[in-house]
């Protein structure tokens, strides 16, 4: 896929702390239905007085164009970095979660360096990394569309701390006395009407 080749994310050691000013710094939000291509844009700034090399990977460079994937960025200036997301023939969500980036960037003397040579030299304690997770729009969404339900319990209504009673369970309790009342056994009816008034 143009852009990403085989720059996916493997695990490395410890890095530099990261000089670039990313943009965004932790998350990249895809907008739009996530069975649609979409685009996000990253900013890198480079605020030091040298010249700097960058890297973008991916955990899945079959999803994703990335332009530029690689350059360099002078003292005190940036490049954005385009992200073309491409979904698959499947739309798995939690596939989808796992996706990440990753930016990464060491010094060099100048633009004139050889970039290949230059990643290959470099001490991999050296290299200064940034891990950036992708975000979906509609990842509360099922994969056809529809909304996710959370269930909070099994046939239970849903209650908050500090919230008072439900007015599930309220009108439930009303019903029952209703019921006791309606049967002509008044000290059951007494005593649930006494039972609700704790509750509440």
């Amino acid at each position: 896929m143009d852009g990403v080749g085989s720059d996916s994310v493997k695990p490395s050691p410890p890095s530099q702390p990261q000089v670039l000013v990313i943009n965004p710094k932790n998350a990249l939000l895809f907008k739009g239905p996530s069975s649609q291509p979409a685009t996000v844009n990253i900013n890198l700034t480079n605020p030091a007085t040298k010249w700097v090399a960058f890297k973008v990977k991916t955990t899945a460079p079959k999803r994703y164009c990335v332009r530029p994937n690689g350059g360099f960025i002078k003292a005190g200036d940036n490049v954005n970095v385009s992200i073309v997301y491409q979904p698959g023939e499947v739309n798995d969500a939690q596939e989808r979660a796992r996706h990440k980036f990753l930016v990464q960037a060491i010094f060099v003397d100048n633009d004139a360096v050889q970039l290949e040579q230059a990643w290959k030299e470099v001490p991999k304690d050296r290299v200064m990394e940034s891990k950036i997770r992708c975000v979906f729009e509609d990842s509360e969404l099922g994969d056809g569309g529809g909304l996710v339900e959370k269930p909070h319990g099994q046939g239970l209504p849903h209650t908050s701390a500090g919230a008072g009673n439900s007015p599930d369970l309220d009108q439930s309790m009303q019903h029952i006395v209703q019921a006791a009342t309606e049967v002509r056994f008044p000290f059951l009816g007494l005593g649930l009407q006494r039972l609700q008034q704790q509750i509440v």
